[in-house]
């Protein structure tokens, strides 16, 4: 078997990335990776819900929802948060786990499809 690997920073992500984000409540709150702004060096991420307060420095790791990706797989820190002209939070900006241009290897994480 073979894979191709493309890195969260492409232009071209196939599928979107469920994240999760804990709260300091014990809730988590919800989004989407978008795509990767090369300006700023982070993901962009849109948030299911527009109510959360998300600061700076906050964990991101995949939700596991929506099948794709595994849960729990750290993907970095809250960087910025973009208020829209009604105060209510919907998109934030994640500083990668790593510096991702200098990686050399990766590991493919898959799952033994049922039969």
């Amino acid at each position: 078997a073979t894979s191709t690997v493309e890195l969260l920073t492409s232009d071209t992500l196939i599928n979107d990335i469920a994240i999760s984000i804990p709260l300091e409540d014990g809730t988590t709150v919800e989004g989407i990776l978008q795509s990767y702004d090369a300006r700023k060096k982070a993901y962009r991420v849109s948030l299911f819900n527009n109510e959360a307060v998300i600061t700076s420095g906050q964990k991101v790791a995949t939700s596991g929802k929506g099948g794709n990706y595994p849960s729990g797989i750290f993907v970095g820190t809250v960087t910025e948060s973009v208020v829209n002209d009604d105060a209510i939070i919907s998109t934030i900006y994640v500083k990668p786990v790593a510096n991702i241009s200098s990686f050399n290897y990766v590991t493919v994480i898959g799952r033994k499809d049922s039969e």
